[in-house]
């Protein structure tokens, strides 16, 4: 008897289903036959009842399951996942919020408003060509971009235009400069420093690595100059605006 493939795991054996069988009344409708016999069906309502709907048990594409920590879609078991976006455009300094709601959808929200339109978006086609089509307020765009270092070059039916990302930790204490210090411009953790208080370092030499969105950043000196102290241990969680090291220019 073929059962549903989501509750497998614990089905009714032949023996538990002889008892269960001629208690269920016959059916007595006429028409297509039902798509699932009452095995497969109260094999399917023991298991939702006795397990919850385990992901792992979830019949594919729904599933694809390893654990939940890897789906892709910004699932998280507490409060509502938000990620933050800089960029320029046109010149000017934008930015937008995109959220991942728990049943799997987008919002995404552009500047400073509140209001958050429906994102969906997906890489027609295979290669470095493959067009992107974005449906962002029901409005269904086809895009092609190339990248190039922190500019994109966006093509669309409207027009051309480049946006440049801006990855704050790509560029940590190029704002203190002339200070010589170096702050954490977000929250993280510092995986290593790769100097010590007293070598001499040159501008653009690394001199530690931040894990930022399950990313890994290094951070340069932004000039010539001395270490002065290290001010965090490797392991540490910063906050941002947190100074990691001094550095004598």
């Amino acid at each position: 008897m073929p059962t549903l493939l989501a509750s497998g795991r614990h089905d009714l054996g032949d023996d538990e289903w002889s008892v269960l069988e001629h208690l269920l009344p016959a059916g007595k409708k006429p028409g297509r036959p039902p798509k699932w016999t009452k095995r497969q069906l109260i094999d399917g309502i023991r298991w939702r009842v006795r397990a919850g709907a385990p992901w792992r048990d979830v019949p594919p594409p729904a599933s694809g399951w390893i654990d939940p920590w890897a789906r892709r879609d910004g699932w998280r078991s507490h409060g509502l996942n938000q990620r933050s976006f800089d960029f320029e455009f046109h010149g000017a300094a934008q930015g937008a919020r995109l959220s991942y709601l728990h049943d799997g959808a987008l919002r995404l929200a552009l500047g400073t408003s509140d209001a958050a339109l429906p994102l969906a978006w997906h890489i027609e086609g295979r290669g470095p060509d493959a067009p992107y089509v974005v449906t962002l307020g029901g409005v269904r765009t086809v895009l092609h971009v190339v990248r190039d270092g922190e500019w994109a070059h966006v093509f669309a039916p409207q027009g051309a235009t480049q946006i440049r990302v801006l990855d704050a930790l790509a560029h940590a204490g190029e704002a203190d400069a002339e200070g010589g210090r170096l702050t954490a411009p977000m929250p993280g953790k510092v995986v290593s420093f790769a100097v010590r208080a007293g070598d001499v370092v040159s501008k653009g030499q690394v001199l530690a690595v931040m894990e930022a969105m399950k990313m890994e950043h290094t951070i340069a000196a932004p000039a010539d100059g001395t270490v002065g102290e290290l001010l965090y241990a490797p392991g540490d969680q910063v906050a941002e605006g947190a100074e990691l090291l001094r550095l004598k220019v």
